[in-house]
């Protein structure tokens, strides 16, 4: 069978594929809709037609309903500044993207037993924590003055070429101690570099290094190691279990007039690791970015539960260009409940055409937990944060820490105070470009932020716990 036929009949002993559901919202949930482990959200295929990188328009199909109205915008968005969209005469409504936020499946270790479990459980609690050269090593995490430095949850961002080299998208793989976040950002997308806006498949064309700069500033933080993928690597990290099955929402063809073939037919169809390149990267006639995310989860849904139930040792090392073994994230990703989030965007007008452009509040607001100890791309993307425990209670810390990356922060340190003493928690920011994410953080520990009188070197803004803190917003 080939991965352009649809399956006609079900061998005797296995259970027939269900069709796909759709609601009376003309969602498509798919035939695995209740599978374990799978985030899945209201999948609405969309006909209108936004201009490819290259700048060639389509005609529009019939416009679809306005989204609802975006929340409100948090206090600081660490994202980038792109120039103002240019509004789009007689615009028609923006396309609705699918909003995911991450569902983990089990709470991470790091609220389970707090500066103690840091301590004991390391990168097993999908970050690496060690103690700081400058602290008596002899202090224990109950004490006064013992502090621990976080290093970055792993981030993995990996470029996706079709096959003829080019970008199709951006995917970040963000694991967490089970399950995890993959967000999918198209290669159409539109970002400013150089005082400059163009796509990222030109960006990356061009410069890779400036690629990724780019992207980093649209998500908000950094990556910690970062692949170029193209059919052989796709193939190796996602076709390990072998052809998976899948319900493809729409047909895949390319060509046009009497040459255009399909590719992928619509339905339930095989895809042999061999095609998984293709299917996830290829640009369909007149498809719009939304529609090719809805099939990448599709096909990326497919893999984890395959991975999932597949024995961990058959897997064959993927390492990324740090030295990552993305197969592990493939893992990590498996064995628990995975978020799927396509990149929030909006429209603008960008030399003479409708284009897409980061929607930088939706972003700063879908992202934000999506990485649980997210670091900066670049000195001043986010504040340094250090959060300390100011009572006997030394769990508080660890507890608070992610609220504290929600809200904007980098947090550094984490760990004690040199007293146990404090009858308030404290919020104090020693620059005024800290004091929005600052009064952020103060707001959700329900304190008002103040500025420090002398400056820091270490740190942006530092936490002192109070009574009462349970790190819960």
């Amino acid at each position: 069978m080939t991965d352009t036929e649809s399956i006609p009949a079900v061998p005797a002993g296995e259970p027939a594929p269900s069709a796909p559901t759709v609601s009376g919202d003309n969602s498509v949930l798919g035939p695995d809709a209740g599978d374990e482990g799978i985030v899945r959200q209201p999948r609405r295929r969309i006909p209108r037609v936004i201009p490819d990188a290259a700048g060639s328009a389509r005609p529009a199909a019939a416009p679809v309903p306005e989204a609802p109205a975006a929340p409100r915008e948090p206090a600081a968005a660490p994202v980038a500044e792109p120039v103002e969209p240019t509004p789009v005469p007689a615009r028609r409504p923006r396309i609705p993207n699918r909003r995911a936020v991450a569902v983990f499946s089990v709470a991470t270790l790091l609220f389970g037993g707090g500066l103690v479990a840091l301590a004991r459980f390391g990168y097993d609690t999908a970050r690496d924590v060690r103690g700081v050269a400058a602290v008596d090593p002899s202090l224990g995490p109950t004490e006064p003055g013992y502090v621990a430095e976080l290093a970055p949850s792993p981030v993995e961002l990996l470029a996706w070429l079709d096959d003829e080299g080019a970008l199709s998208a951006y995917v970040v793989a963000a694991p967490a101690a089970q399950g995890g976040t993959i967000v999918w950002i198209p290669g159409e997308l539109y970002a400013e570099v150089d005082a400059a806006q163009r796509s990222l498949a030109d960006i990356f064309a061009a410069d890779r290094a400036a690629a990724r700069a780019a992207v980093e500033r649209v998500l908000g933080f950094g990556a910690t190691d970062t692949l170029t993928m193209g059919d052989a690597e796709l193939t190796a990290w996602l076709g390990g279990t072998g052809t998976l099955m899948i319900s493809n929402p729409d047909a895949v063809t390319v060509g046009s007039g009497e040459g255009r073939t399909t590719r992928f037919a619509s339905g339930r169809i095989e895809v042999a690791p061999s095609k998984i390149g293709a299917y996830l990267t290829t640009r369909s006639v007149d498809e719009v970015p939304l529609n090719r995310s809805i099939r990448v989860q599709t096909l990326v849904e497919a893999a984890l539960a395959a991975t999932a139930s597949a024995s961990a040792s058959g897997a064959a090392p993927v390492l990324a260009e740090g030295g990552a073994d993305l197969s592990a994230v493939l893992s990590a990703l498996a064995a628990g409940q995975v978020g799927f989030v396509t990149l929030p965007t909006d429209e603008a007008t960008i030399d003479g055409a409708p284009r897409l452009v980061p929607a930088k509040v939706a972003i700063a607001e879908q992202l934000a937990g999506a990485v649980e100890f997210p670091s900066s791309a670049f000195p001043g993307q986010r504040p340094r944060v250090h959060v300390l425990n100011g009572t006997s209670d030394t769990d508080a810390a660890a507890r608070v820490a992610p609220l504290v990356t929600r809200a904007g922060g980098e947090v550094l340190l984490i760990g004690n105070a040199d007293r146990f003493d404090a009858t308030i928690t404290t919020v104090r920011f020693f620059d005024p470009s800290s004091e929005a994410v600052a009064n952020e953080i103060a707001t959700v520990l329900g304190v008002t932020a103040t500025r420090a009188e002398s400056a820091s070197e270490s740190e942006d803004i530092i936490v002192i716990l109070g009574p009462g803190q349970t790190g819960t917003s």
